[in-house]
C-alpha cells in the first residue's frame, strides 16, 4: 500500500465528528481509559519504505469514521459535453470583434499583441496591485469584457481559509492552550516535589518543557528556579530564532539534549498580524516540533550512522517517561467544570486536522493505548520504574509507525564516509534517520503530501554526484571542512515544480529537465514511484481534509486540455500559465498552514575527512464577461467550499460574519460553475449570466465581507523546505496581480478579447536565519524583487 494512500483510512473530518459528538465519546472510568474513537494516530500511517514493522490492521471504528466524513464530501457530477469552437493560430485579428476597445486600453504594447497572436492569450505586469478583486471594477468601467480567472476563486478561498483559522486561533485556541499548559505545568511541579530517581528527573524536565511554552504564550511568566537556567537558554534561542546549535552545545544546555532549528520560531504567515497570534505561534511551534525521542543507544550522535541514535539510552528513557506522564495526565486532569485536558486538546487538534491533517509523530493517544496494554486501566508514576514493564512499553511503542517526513529533528544527518554515491538511490539513509527521530510530540505538526514529496526528492534519497557540477537552482555543494574542496554535489533544495510534476504536470517535468535539476542518479526512480503512489488515489482520498482538497483543485488546474476546449487552452504556453497559477495558490496554502504543516528538511551531510487588423463591420455585441472554461476545476472548488462550510459549521467554529463570507463564496462558485458549463457546451450566455458578470465586483464584495486590507493582499510568502547544509530555505511566494488577455471563440461565430487578473509566482532560496514574513516580502517586492521563473517567458511580457 502506498505511503500517500496509507493516510486514507483514519483521517480528517470523520475523526472530528466523533471527537465532538457527546454520544460517541466513551466516558473514562480510570486513569487510563482512552476512548476507542479518539485514536488520533492513523491506524495505517504513511511509513518509510522499510518493512521491518508490521502494518496495523484497520479497526471498525476507522471505517465508521470514514463514512461519517464522506457525508460532507459531495462532488459535483460531470454533466457537460465539451463543444467549444476552435480557431487557428497565429490569431487572425480580423476575426476579433472588439479589437479596437482593447487596443485603446490593455493592448497598447506591440510585444503583448505579438504574444496574443502567437498563443491566443498574453499576460503582462499590472503594476503594484495587491487586491485581485480591484481589476474587475476597472475592466468593467472601461467597457471591456471581464475574464473571470481561476486565480480569483483560489485567492478568495485562501482568504476564507486563512481568516477563519486566524479567528479561531486568536479567540478560542490561544486561551484554551494556555489553560492546558498551566494545568500540566502545575501537575509536573507536584511530581517534581513528590517523586524520586528517573521519575523526578522526568518531572523536572516536564516542568521545563511547559515553562518554555508558558514563556511564549505569556511573556510575563517567570519559570520556577529549579529549571530557570534551561528555560532561559531555550527562550533566548527562540527569541533570536537562529538555526540549530552545535550538537555538543545542545547536549550540555538543550532540554531535549539535541539541537533544534530555532529559526522556525520566527512568526510569519498571518501570525504577524497581532501580538496574540505571535505568542500563539511561538508556543504552538514548540509543542509542534519538540520530540520526546523513543530510541536511545550508547553510540549516539547527530550522524546516523555511525551513531545508532540521537541520544543515549538514559535520555531516551527519561523522555519516554516524560511523554507517558503527559499522556496519562491529559486523560485525568481537569480544567474546571469537569472539562478534561483531552477535551481542549481534542478540540484544537481536531479542528486543525480538518484544515491540515494529522501528525505522523506519536500522540498522547498512542502512548495511552500502549500504556494500557502494558499496565492495565490504571497507572501510577511509580509503575514506570519497573525495568521489565518499561521495556515492554518501549516495545509496544516501537511497533507503531514512525514519521514519514524528516523535519530536522535533532539536526540529524548522515556521515558521507558511510555513503555509497555510486548507488542509484540512497533512501535507506533517509529511513535510518526517520527511525532515529521516532517519538512523541504534544501537538505534532501534520503530515502533508507536498512536504513528503519534497523530502523524498532531495539528497540523500536521490543520491549525490561526485565533485562540483555547474551551478543550478537545486544544488548544494558539500565541502571538506579542512580543505574546502567540494566532494559532492547534493540536491539540497527541491522545487515547487517537483510537487506538480508528481501530480501530473508535463510542463513541470520539462522545466525541471531543462534546468538540469533532475540529473541526480536517484531522481528518476524516486519521482516515478511518487507519481505511481499519487496516481492511485481516489477522489475520496483527495478530499480527506481542506488541505488535500485544495491541492486536488490545483492538480486539476495543471492537467492537459484536449478537443473541445478553447484554442489557447491547448497550447504549451497555457499549461505554463496554469502552472504559474497553481504554484502561486500553493504558496498561499503553505503560507496559511505554516504553523501546522510539517516542513521537510534536507538532512545534514558531512564528511569527516505586429500589423493592425480591420474590424468586422457588424460584430455581435460583446459579452459582459467570460468565465475561464475549466469545468472540472470549478466543480472541485465548489465541492471544497461546500465541504468547508458544512464541516466548520458542524464544529461550531463559524461566527456569523465568517459564515456569511463562505456562503457568499459558495453562491458565487455555483453561478460561475453554471456559466462555465454553458460556455463549454457552446451555448450563448443568458441575460442573467451577463447581468451577473457585469456586476461581478458585487459578488466578490460578499465573499470578502469585512476582511481587512492585509487579509486580502496577494503578496504573501511561506518557507516550505530547509537545507541545513547551505543554511537556506526554499521560499514560495505570490506577488502583485498581473493582467491576462485571452482570445475567446464564441457561439456567435466571432472571437472576443477579454481581460482579467491573475496571480504571480516567485520561488527563491533565502537564508534560514531570515525566514521571510509577509511584511518583509512586500518590502523586497518594492525595492529589489527576485526574478520570476524563466519558463513564464512563453506567455509573459514584462511591461
Amino acid at each position: 500500500m502506498s505511503k500517500a494512500l496509507n493516510l486514507t483510512i483514519c483521517l480528517s473530518f470523520c475523526v472530528i465528528l466523533f471527537l465532538l459528538s457527546p454520544g460517541c465519546m466513551k466516558q473514562e472510568t480510570g486513569a487510563l481509559q482512552p476512548s476507542p474513537q479518539l485514536s488520533m494516530q492513523p491506524s495505517v500511517q504513511p511509513s518509510p519504505r522499510s518493512t521491518n514493522k508490521p502494518e496495523v490492521n484497520t479497526p471498525q471504528r476507522a471505517k465508521d469514521m470514514t463514512k461519517a466524513f464522506l457525508k460532507h464530501y459531495k462532488p459535483e457530477k460531470k454533466n457537460f459535453t465539451l463543444k467549444m469552437p476552435a480557431y487557428t493560430l497565429p490569431l487572425d485579428f480580423a476575426k476579433v470583434s472588439n479589437l479596437k476597445d482593447l487596443e485603446r486600453t490593455y493592448l497598447t504594447n506591440a510585444r503583448c499583441k505579438e504574444l496574443l497572436g502567437k498563443n491566443g492569450f498574453v499576460v503582462y505586469k499590472g503594476g503594484p496591485q495587491e487586491d485581485i478583486t480591484a481589476p474587475y471594477r476597472e475592466i468593467i468601467d472601461r467597457k471591456v469584457p471581464i475574464y473571470v480567472t481561476a486565480d480569483t476563486p483560489l485567492h478568495l478561498f485562501h482568504v476564507q481559509f486563512d481568516e477563519t483559522l486566524k479567528n479561531m486561533e486568536e479567540k478560542v485556541f490561544y486561551p484554551e492552550i494556555m489553560d492546558v499548559t498551566r494545568a500540566l505545568l502545575a501537575q509536573s511541579e507536584k511530581d517534581y516535589t513528590a517523586l524520586t530517581g528517573d521519575l523526578r528527573e522526568a518531572a523536572k524536565r516536564n516542568v521545563a518543557y511547559f515553562s518554555v511554552a508558558m514563556c511564549q504564550f505569556d511573556p510575563a511568566f517567570r519559570p520556577p528556579s529549579s529549571v530557570r537556567e534551561v528555560v532561559e537558554w531555550e527562550c533566548k534561542n527562540i527569541e533570536e530564532h537562529k538555526g540549530p546549535a552545535e550538537y555538543a552545545d545542545a547536549q550540555a544546555h538543550a532540554l531535549m539534549r539535541v539541537p533544534e532549528d530555532y529559526s522556525q520560531y520566527k512568526p510569519r504567515g498571518h501570525y504577524t498580524r497581532s501580538e496574540t497570534l505571535k505568542k500563539y505561534f511561538r508556543g504552538m511551534m514548540w509543542f509542534g516540533r519538540m520530540t520526546f525521542l523513543l530510541k536511545g543507544n550508547e553510540i549516539c550522535g547527530p550522524l546516523i550512522p555511525p551513531a545508532r541514535a540521537l541520544v543515549n539510552r538514559q535520555n531516551a528513557k527519561i523522555q519516554t517517561i516524560q511523554a507517558s506522564l503527559i499522556s496519562e495526565y491529559c486523560g485525568t486532569l481537569t480544567l474546571g467544570g469537569g472539562k478534561k485536558i483531552t477535551d481542549a486538546w481534542d478540540r484544537i487538534y481536531a479542528v486543525t486536522a480538518f484544515y491540515v491533517g494529522f501528525s505522523d509523530d506519536l500522540t498522547i493517544y498512542d502512548y495511552r493505548d500502549c500504556l494500557r496494554k502494558v499496565f492495565g486501566s490504571t497507572l501510577s508514576p511509580g509503575d514506570l520504574e519497573g525495568e521489565e514493564k518499561y521495556a515492554r512499553l518501549v516495545l509496544e511503542l516501537a511497533k507503531l509507525k514512525g514519521p514519514a517526513i524528516f523535519s530536522g529533528t535533532g539536526n540529524a544527518g548522515i556521515d558521507l564516509n558511510e555513503f555509497d554515491a555510486k548507488k542509484p538511490a540512497s533512501v535507506k539513509e533517509l529511513d535510518r534517520v526517520l527511525d532515529a527521530t521516532m517519538g512523541f510530540r504534544f501537538m505534532g505538526q501534520r503530515y502533508i503530501p507536498d512536504s513528503y514529496i519534497l523530502g523524498e526528492l532531495v539528497s540523500p534519497a536521490v543520491g549525490m554526484l561526485p565533485g562540483e557540477i555547474p551551478d543550478r537552482f537545486t544544488v548544494t555543494y558539500l565541502k571538506d571542512r579542512q580543505t574546502g574542496k567540494t566532494l559532492y554535489s547534493a540536491r539540497g533544495v527541491p522545487m515547487g515544480l517537483d510537487v506538480f510534476s508528481v501530480l501530473g504536470s508535463r510542463r513541470a517535468e520539462e522545466h525541471i529537465r531543462q534546468g538540469k535539476n533532475d540529473e541526480w542518479p536517484g531522481y528518476a526512480p524516486q519521482i516515478k514511484r511518487l507519481r505511481a503512489e499519487f496516481a492511485s488515489l481516489k477522489p475520496e482520498d483527495w478530499n480527506r481534509n481542506l488541505y488535500w482538497s485544495w491541492l486536488y483543485a490545483l492538480k486539476s488546474l495543471v492537467a492537459e486540455r484536449g478537443e473541445g476546449y478553447q484554442t489557447y487552452q491547448r497550447q504549451d504556453a497555457w499549461l505554463d500559465r496554469q502552472l504559474d497559477t497553481a504554484l502561486s495558490s500553493w504558496a498561499a496554502l503553505r503560507h496559511d498552514t505554516i504553523l501546522y504543516a510539517k516542513q521537510s528538511y534536507t538532512m545534514r551531510m558531512e564528511v569527516t575527512t505586429c500589423v493592425r487588423a480591420p474590424v468586422i463591420p457588424t460584430p455581435p455585441p460583446p459579452p459582459k464577461g467570460i468565465v475561464e472554461p475549466l469545468p472540472e476545476f470549478y466543480a472541485k472548488m465548489l465541492t471544497t467550499a461546500r465541504m468547508a462550510h458544512a464541516g466548520l459549521k458542524e464544529l461550531g467554529v463559524l461566527d456569523a460574519q465568517s459564515e456569511m463570507r463562505i456562503l457568499s463564496l459558495v453562491k458565487t462558485l455555483e453561478r460561475l460553475n453554471e456559466i462555465c458549463i454553458r460556455q463549454v457546451e457552446n451555448t450563448p450566455l443568458t441575460e442573467a449570466d451577463n447581468l451577473f458578470l457585469g456586476s461581478f465586483p458585487v459578488a466578490l464584495k460578499g465573499a470578502i465581507g469585512e476582511v481587512d486590507e492585509k487579509g486580502l493582499k496577494t503578496t504573501i510568502i511561506g518557507d516550505v523546505h530547509t537545507d541545513v547544509n547551505s543554511g537556506q530555505v526554499l521560499e514560495e511566494a505570490s506577488g502583485y496581480v498581473d493582467y491576462i488577455i485571452v482570445a475567446y471563440a464564441r457561439p456567435e461565430g466571432d472571437i472576443v478579447l477579454a481581460a482579467g487578473p491573475v496571480l504571480s509566482y516567485y520561488e527563491f532560496r533565502h537564508p534560514m536565519a531570515d525566514r521571510l514574513t509577509d511584511e518583509k516580502w512586500r518590502d523586497m517586492l518594492r525595492s529589489s524583487p527576485p526574478p520570476r521563473p524563466e519558463w513564464i517567458k512563453s506567455y509573459f511580457q514584462d511591461v
